[in-house]
């Protein structure tokens, strides 16, 4: 008898997918994109998790304008999901930031999850791998990848060199 629920996740399911299918991995876009696309996936979690998902969002508006990898926080907020939210019963906070720092574009999600007490950790490490990977692709050296697991949370942090998008 979800019905509103239901239309509202068929709208954000198909928001995200077309986002997904329509960005290789491998391509750049603008940091705003991928935000608005987190945000549809995020709509749709909300709706299965309700009030155990919270949201915390800490973005400077001069980077949104960055290029970054498509799908590049994505999978970090989906891991956030299933290690932190889903995992505890009273569910969790997954903070997403964004700024600019010592010359480089700074991007973090983190969660206030099980962390460093988790006996699952954050899965095998595939996906993030595979943001290494696609961040040497694209920047060489000059992209950094921090993984934390902390006494209460899990932290991803990405410094990549910034390069200004010229679309609104």
């Amino acid at each position: 008898e979800r019905f509103e629920d239901a239309e509202l996740m068929s709208e954000q399911l198909s928001t995200f997918l077309r986002y997904s299918l329509s960005h290789s991995p491998d391509s750049l876009i603008r940091l705003a994109d991928e935000l608005s696309a987190i945000e549809a996936y995020l709509t749709l979690q909300k709706t299965r998790f309700g009030d155990k998902l919270r949201v915390q969002w800490h973005i400077d508006e001069q980077v949104k304008q960055q290029l970054v990898p498509a799908l590049l926080l994505q999978p970090l907020v989906e891991n956030a999901i299933k290690y932190a939210v889903a995992a505890q019963q009273n569910g969790a906070t997954i903070t997403i930031s964004g700024g600019q720092s010592d010359g480089l574009v700074q991007l973090s999600v983190q969660d206030d999850g099980p962390g460093a007490q988790s006996a699952a950790g954050h899965g095998t490490g595939v996906g993030l791998r595979n943001i290494r990977d696609r961040l040497y692709q694209h920047f060489g050296e000059q992209a950094r990848v921090v993984v934390q697991s902390l006494p209460a949370g899990f932290s991803v942090a990405i410094a990549l060199p910034p390069q200004q998008s010229n679309l609104l």
